[in-house]
């Protein structure tokens, strides 16, 4: 057998093999690991301290404020299950004060009835304060209960259009965000009127729905919603379980059921209901086969806050298999975790708070499947690979016939 035989064989053996162990080490990943996330919040960290969040803004509209905001929302909860607990709430307060600069608020454009930034900015920004009360003293708690009911009675009027999130402009998803963060307020310091103000909130919904699917539309439009997306399907259904549970799991099981898809063997989020063909745009990203992969990494958190842990592991293990998930640069060399080489930290960001998001119930809609029936499809390149540089020493042990 010839030297080069030996060495492709050997090649496609080993080549094999690491597909193999990628596709096995993402399989059998879990759906929260604290040590994991913690890799990816120094690595977002570093990012952040070096001009990602400038990056992030050239591409996004939000660019900056949901890196910096989701990295402070994940460090958050990190510190408060105990994990690193002095960086993790020193970089919450640091990603507060970055969102106050003029810089990033600004793009949000002015008063909205008293709100200075509208809707967006200051429902992420409530949700950031009330883990800093949860972590702080009387002082954190006082602050984000006065956000939270300037905030309530901003969403709470009858005599005017939904609160806007740019001048003019106002979303759905934006308005659940800001509510959920007014309920979670509430549950460290009583804010007033919350009780009524949501009961006049679950039936105002109704006009916010999309008729063609039942599901809260994506923008509202001369006193229309426009048709549901999954890209904001996904973070309504993250934080509507904090504002009323047996709405939120009405709405999870129809987004469910029009959204949820499988594609090549694996789930996967259409960014429009199934049955209808649309481009992406700036929130979904480009799609693929009519997935959205920003709308599948948000949906593994909605899954989470909805007790669907099947489904949450199936969108984790994926993002373990697509999302090339390298050791990164984190405070010192190759401590952190990054995907996809570190190019995209608005991305890393959104995963990392997805797999940290809180489970509210529990409703598995699936039976666990690991690692799901389309899996194979995945594993078998890997297989390939070592069958090819089996045959191929086989073929040169072959005896020579004279």
């Amino acid at each position: 057998m010839n030297k080069l035989r030996i060495r492709t064989s050997v090649a496609f053996i080993v080549a094999g093999m690491l597909l193999c162990a990628w596709v096995l080490r993402a399989a059998a990943a879990p759906i929260h690991s604290p040590a994991r996330e913690q890799r990816h919040i120094r690595t977002l960290d570093r990012q952040l301290a070096h001009g990602a969040g400038l990056d992030m803004q050239k591409m996004f509209p939000e660019g900056e404020f949901f890196t910096r905001a989701l990295t402070g929302l994940t460090a958050g909860r990190q510190a408060l299950d105990g994990i690193d607990v002095e960086h993790n709430t020193a970089l919450l307060h640091a990603q507060i004060e970055a969102i106050n600069e003029d810089t990033i608020a600004g793009i949000f454009g002015g008063d909205h009835r008293g709100v200075p930034h509208g809707a967006f900015y200051h429902g992420w920004r409530l949700q950031l304060l009330v883990l800093a009360a949860e972590l702080g003293d009387s002082t954190d708690r006082s602050l984000a209960h006065d956000e939270a009911q300037s905030l309530l009675a901003a969403l709470d009027d009858p005599h005017h259009v939904p609160l806007t999130s740019y001048p003019g402009q106002a979303w759905p998803c934006d308005l659940i965000v800001a509510w959920s963060a007014v309920h979670r307020a509430d549950h460290l310091t009583e804010v007033e009127g919350l009780d009524e103000a949501t009961e006049r909130l679950l039936s105002t919904m109704d006009s916010w729905r999309d008729p063609q699917t039942g599901l809260l539309g994506e923008r509202f439009t001369a006193q229309k919603v426009t048709r549901a997306t999954g890209s904001s399907q996904a973070i309504i259904n993250t934080f509507l379980q904090d504002i009323d549970e047996s709405v939120a799991t009405s709405e999870w099981k129809r987004f469910r059921e029009q959204f949820v898809t499988h594609t090549w063997g694996l789930i996967g989020v259409r960014e429009h209901p199934l049955g209808i063909e649309g481009t992406g745009n700036v929130d979904s990203g480009p799609l693929i086969a009519g997935v959205s992969l920003s709308a599948s990494a948000v949906t593994m958190g909605a899954a989470r806050a909805n007790g669907d842990d099947a489904l949450a592991h199936r969108l984790n293990q994926q993002a373990e298999l697509l999302g090339l998930p390298l050791p990164w640069r984190g405070r010192g060399m190759l401590d952190g975790r990054a995907m996809v080489f570190g190019a995209m930290p608005v991305g890393d960001a959104f995963v990392v708070a997805s797999r940290t998001t809180s489970s509210h119930t529990t409703m598995t809609t699936v039976p666990y499947a690991v690692p799901g029936p389309g899996w194979p499809l995945w594993i078998s390149p890997g297989l390939a690979f070592i069958v090819a540089g089996i045959l191929l020493v086989g073929r040169g042990r072959r005896p020579h016939v004279s």
